[in-house]
């Protein structure tokens, strides 16, 4: 009986296994925005990247809205690995206007857009160079905790199974 609530627990704790924490090689293979900062690897102009990170600022200019990315490398799923050290900072413009509540800073992002050029601006008070990009997809990336925020109230149960020498217990649960 240990041996089968053993297989349970490690299958269980598989289950749990949280997002995938390797870069994605195809997306590694590009340029990152701090080598295309520094002037490392510059991609020709119109040149399609994929980037990857969390909001730092967004504003709303009156064509397009304008957010700056704190990036990170992508995994498989195209979400950002925020475990790992961050790999520059970039601007993305998207057309039209954008709620700014629905991007807030700390939001994981990724964006497929092309590039356009460097961009001259400041991180704080330190000057920095940001490669733009004209950002053709968004995908937000919502955490579990901001969608149980946003969601009506569920109910959730459970059931459980515990063993102590010779005696077996089952236990139902039910969660709101």
């Amino acid at each position: 009986m240990r041996i089968i609530g053993l297989f349970v627990l490690v299958t269980l704790l598989a289950a749990c296994q949280t997002q995938d924490s390797r870069p994605d090689p195809e997306l590694a293979a590009q340029p990152s925005p701090q080598q295309v900062s520094l002037g490392q690897q510059v991609p020709p102009q119109g040149a399609l990247l994929t980037w990857a990170g969390k909001v730092q600022a967004v504003e709303n200019l009156p064509r397009v809205t304008r957010i700056e990315v704190l990036s990170y490398p992508a995994n498989s799923k195209r979400q950002p690995i925020t475990e790992q050290r961050a790999t520059g900072r970039f601007i993305v413009e998207m057309g039209g206007f954008l709620e700014p509540r629905d991007l807030l800073p700390g939001t994981s992002v990724t964006i497929q857009g092309r590039y356009v050029r460097i961009q001259e601006g400041k991180v704080g008070k330190a000057p920095y160079r940001y490669p733009l990009i004209l950002g053709e997809k968004l995908d937000v990336w919502r955490s579990r905790v901001a969608e149980k925020r946003s969601a009506d109230p569920d109910v959730r149960w459970s059931i459980g199974i515990g063993t102590s020498g010779s005696n077996t217990g089952v236990g139902v649960g039910i969660g709101f």
